[in-house]
């Protein structure tokens, strides 16, 4: 059985390598064709399923000309740190270049929580990911464009806040206000016309 689970799994990693050297191929055709928008899901896709230090790198520059100047910093910064630590010194010299040309250009977000506001079991998203306590009221790099910010917690109204980063080298402070109390559902009534018992047969 050792023996059928390993060729299985050997099949499937090929065809995971397959797969990911046609999303590959296909995002690198979308590359040329100047649209970064769907080469970058395609080099994702790639990515995750065979992962490798060459596709990071195409995909860290895939978010650079589509626009996404934080994921593309971030990721040349991954590259950068994988690349030296796998002793690959040209990758390394890259990926760091591109994210130091790129530092200048990052747009920032803050999101500020006053200390009264800061209520038990209270959960940040920027963009769908959540933003840890450690970075509330810190300006940290963002993506330019529509960008969602949502901010929950048990026993109140869920707050979403929709906002435009500009792109460039600009820094936006954004103040979440105090959640509002969520409504509390009332019990419906016991002993309402829909509710009552069939009365039993008299004997």
């Amino acid at each position: 059985s050792t023996t059928v689970a390993f060729g299985a799994s050997a099949q499937s990693s090929a065809r995971d390598r397959a797969a990911a050297e046609a999303m590959f191929q296909e995002a690198t055709a979308l590359m040329d064709a100047k649209k970064y928008a769907e080469a970058c899901d395609k080099f994702a896709a790639s990515q995750e399923l065979d992962p490798g230090l060459g596709t990071m790198l195409y995909l860290a520059d895939c978010y650079d000309r589509a626009g996404r100047s934080a994921s593309a910093w971030a990721l040349f910064r991954e590259v950068e740190d994988r690349s030296r630590r796998a002793s690959q010194p040209d990758r390394e010299r890259i990926a760091g270049e591109r994210a130091t040309a790129l530092e200048p250009k990052l747009s920032k977000l803050e999101v500020r929580v006053a200390p009264k506001q800061r209520i038990r079991d209270l959960e940040l998203r920027v963009a769908g990911s959540v933003l840890p306590q450690a970075s509330w009221s810190v300006a940290l790099p963002v993506d330019p464009g529509p960008t969602k910010i949502e901010a929950r917690a048990p026993g109140k109204r869920p707050l979403t806040l929709q906002i435009t980063v500009t792109p460039g080298a600009t820094s936006q402070v954004i103040e979440i206000p105090a959640l509002v109390d969520a409504p509390v559902a009332k019990k419906s009534e016991r002993g309402s016309a829909g509710e009552r018992p069939a009365a039993a047969p008299q004997s």
